[in-house]
């Protein structure tokens, strides 16, 4: 009869290299969390250019007039032109993209839940790679490249 604890010391290194890749994740993806708050709520940081109310009023008149489907959406459509014609009214401008949604969208604690299960299952998936390609012992350095080029 084989003996399945053959190598106690292997198990329990492999159950710490789990619990550390757990707690990794957890800590990464709450760091992610906070910088994202930090980014996006809090304002410090302000990512984008803003229109009058008058201008933001005229554009959303024109979404709701002509664009009545969820999607995403490039002005000029390249479909209605020829090839020169796009190229030359991408050239002149004004080029937008908008993403419509037009039954409007929440912004509560299920959107920060999920966006923070997204950051964890990302996190979970980078440690995994860096376990599987790294050697044990693998410098901070060795690391942070394998994470930079993923």
């Amino acid at each position: 009869m084989a003996n399945n604890c053959a190598n106690p010391n292997k198990n329990l290194r492999e159950e710490l290299t789990m619990i550390r890749l757990g707690l990794g994740a957890l800590v990464s993806a709450f760091a992610m969390f906070m910088w994202g708050f930090v980014f996006w709520a809090m304002g410090l940081i302000d990512p984008f250019t803003h229109l009058s109310k008058e201008g933001e009023a005229a554009i959303l008149e024109a979404v709701r007039a002509h664009v009545p489907t969820h999607g995403l959406y490039m002005v000029p459509e390249p479909s209605n032109w020829s090839e020169a014609e796009i190229g030359q009214k991408m050239k002149d401008g004004p080029y937008a993209m908008l993403h419509v949604s037009p039954r409007g969208a929440e912004m509560g604690g299920q959107v920060m839940a999920l966006g923070y299960l997204h950051m964890l299952v990302t996190s979970v998936l980078l440690g995994l790679l860096l376990l599987i390609t790294l050697p044990a012992g693998a410098t901070w350095g060795a690391r942070f490249r394998i994470a930079l080029l993923a």
